[in-house]
């Protein structure tokens, strides 16, 4: 029967470690799973009937969302990354997928898969940062300061602006400090004359230990 046929889509969407909405045809929530109620916030008894858009806000407009839910509703399907809100107003990056549900042939809901990639984007900026910048002093490095000033040069060849200006500077006698002090005590100094340039910096100033 009907009924039994959607108890047993329950206890499969509740059996999916991915957290899991099954959404009517106007997007609102028939169904959260075990892990979307952790994830989001909700108790399935507080979210059912609410629109999706206000158990789980995210970047995407009213219109886009009714969209991708009339898209699925047609057969299709939808994925992207999106950042949430929980109930909170915790933000979290997901990666989002949007399938229809079929039975008897018609779709009886559009179901939506939540993945919390925000430990992965930030060990992954992370990565990206440490790759890009100077251990010791946290300024750019070599080849990311490089990297930047070929950028601005090919932007001038396409639109010609107020150009760029290199400064070059050198910790007088600090080969002589290092070997009077030790190289902890040259760490230091570096580390110190990396915080006064960024004391001075301006707004879209490159700084790096070249």
């Amino acid at each position: 029967s009907e009924a039994v046929r959607q108890e047993a889509g329950v206890f499969v969407l509740d059996a999916v470690g991915e957290a899991v909405l099954a959404l009517d045809g106007e997007g609102r929530v028939i169904h959260l799973n075990t892990a979307a109620e952790q994830l989001y916030g909700w108790t399935n008894a507080e979210a059912r009937g609410r629109p999706v858009a206000e158990v789980g806000p995210s970047d995407l407009s009213l219109e886009e969302v009714d969209e991708i839910v009339a898209h699925v509703r047609a057969g299709g399907s939808w994925a992207g990354d999106l950042v949430i809100r929980d109930r909170r107003g915790r933000p979290f990056a997901a990666q989002v997928t949007a399938t229809p549900l079929m039975i008897g042939g018609s779709v009886a809901a559009v179901i939506t898969s939540a993945v919390d990639v925000s430990h992965r984007m930030a060990a992954l900026a992370d990565l990206t940062h440490q790759v890009s910048h100077d251990g010791l002093t946290g300024l750019r490095n070599r080849t990311s300061f490089t990297g930047a000033i070929e950028a601005h040069l090919g932007r001038l060849a396409v639109a010609p602006g107020d150009g760029a200006t290199v400064v070059l500077l050198d910790l007088e006698d600090f080969q002589a400090h290092n070997r009077a002090h030790g190289l902890e005590a040259g760490d230091h100094l570096i580390r110190a004359a990396a915080a006064a340039l960024r004391e001075v910096a301006h707004t879209g100033d490159v700084l790096a230990r070249f």
